[in-house]
């Protein structure tokens, strides 16, 4: 059900589990890196590939922690993509709350 309505994250615990749509999906705009730059609670919102990159990148800056994000699946399962919109997000928020570019 998720899926037909192109809800392609869901979390178990603190995993993101994505399904790859095998299509484009308007969901990683630049309003979406915004929800999740300024979410209070990021576990709050609709799972999604932000999500986990604001949470790594929060306790980078906050805490001061070496993150890292763990990216695995069978081929064709979006592992590529999925690394560049991490690193979208952190392009993104780099630039905008840091002024690096």
């Amino acid at each position: 059900v998720r899926y037909s309505r192109d809800e392609i994250y869901t979390y178990i615990s603190c995993i993101l589990v994505a399904v790859n749509p095998f299509k484009r999906i308007n969901m990683y705009s630049s309003e979406f890196i915004e929800l999740y730059r300024t979410a209070e609670d990021t576990q709050a919102l609709e799972p999604h590939i932000f999500g986990v990159s604001a949470y790594a990148f929060q306790n980078l800056i906050q805490k001061q922690k070496p993150q890292a994000i763990l990216i695995s699946g069978e081929s064709g399962a979006g592992k590529t993509e999925n690394t560049k919109f991490v690193l979208l997000y952190v392009a993104s928020v780099l630039k905008s709350d840091h002024g690096l570019e």
